[in-house]
């Protein structure tokens, strides 16, 4: 999970903490001062051992250590944090026009219980779910029955890496394309509604 500073915020990508946070949301984050750190808030932080912020849930926290978890994580992170290694926390996130609040404390840790929980359920689904989802999603059937406000668009959004295509649904982020391997790299259910062997270009493509 990587994320870029920004001010008093930060641009948060990867899958970790999905779906508390997603693909490009922006994080807004309180630094801790004297306020005490609880199990369940999620943190910004940048261990030793690691080059980049990461952001995750604290999942435990010791007088040997702080640990830490992604919802989205089958088990916790293996390093032990110290107060240093502690940005601050995320109390909200700017997606789709507005700010919505992210729970610490025993609601964030009920919510990263429930969300692990959901996502575990998902895993255990999937390999079960899979073929019939790789049929249906072949040939995004079910693009011609969304409103054109809803259907995908490609928006370009220019990068330190390279330029980078990301596919959106009204104001979600559904997808990137991984230059890679050619192919785009499209969250679940919404390959029913766009075909991932697409090129970037096929479309009128919009910077922001």
């Amino acid at each position: 999970m990587t994320i870029h500073r920004s001010k008093m915020h930060l641009r948060h990508s990867g899958h970790s903490m999905s779906p508390t946070l997603r693909e490009m949301d922006l994080l807004d984050i309180r630094h801790f001062n004297q306020r005490p750190l609880r199990v369940g808030d999620v943190i910004v932080f940048r261990h030793a051992n690691q080059a980049r912020y990461i952001v995750h849930r604290v999942h435990q926290s010791t007088s040997t250590g702080i640990r830490t978890q992604g919802d989205n994580a089958p088990a916790p992170d293996p390093w032990r944090l110290r107060r240093p290694d502690i940005q601050g926390q995320v109390v909200s996130v700017w997606r789709n026009g507005r700010w919505r609040p992210v729970a610490g404390g025993n609601v964030g840790r009920l919510t990263g219980i429930l969300t692990q929980l959901f996502n575990r359920l998902l895993r255990i689904a999937t390999p079960v779910l899979s073929p019939l989802y790789r049929r249906l999603s072949a040939n995004a059937p079910f693009t011609r029955l969304l409103p054109e406000n809803l259907r995908p668009r490609i928006v370009l959004y220019p990068a330190k890496t390279g330029t980078r295509f990301h596919l959106m649904m009204g104001q979600t982020l559904i997808g990137r394309f991984d230059a890679v391997s050619g192919q785009w790299r499209i969250r679940r259910p919404f390959r029913l509604f766009f075909d991932a062997g697409l090129p970037p270009f096929v479309e009128k493509l919009e910077s922001k």
